[in-house]
């Protein structure tokens, strides 16, 4: 199999819950593959782990990620800076936030 893809589970450091991560391979964008993974992983760390609030960073300029994370339920929860190895200056973001009372 051809890997096209990773996703990651994390403790949130600040607040209690989980922080779901996710990136795709371009080829591999608009067959929904993203928006199953981010169902079916968010579903697991609701069953699994038993964390009552979910959460995903997207830079806010990423509106396809944001309409998918509305479609399954999650709402923007602040305005945040994106940091990281592949970024080559803080971007601008929004956290997403989805409670297990909703699921």
């Amino acid at each position: 199999g051809t890997v096209i893809g990773f996703a990651s589970v994390s403790p949130m450091l600040v607040t209690p819950g989980v922080d779901i991560a996710m990136c795709l391979d371009p080829a591999h964008w608009g067959k929904h593959y993203g928006t199953e993974a981010m169902r079916a992983l968010t579903k697991e760390v609701l069953l699994q782990l038993c964390s009552n609030d979910v959460y995903v960073a997207v830079a806010a300029s990423n509106w396809i990620a944001r309409q998918v994370l509305e479609s399954l339920g999650y709402i923007p929860a602040s305005k945040t800076f994106l940091h990281g190895k592949h970024l080559q200056y803080p971007v601008s973001g929004w956290w997403y936030k989805f409670r297990a009372i909703d699921f």
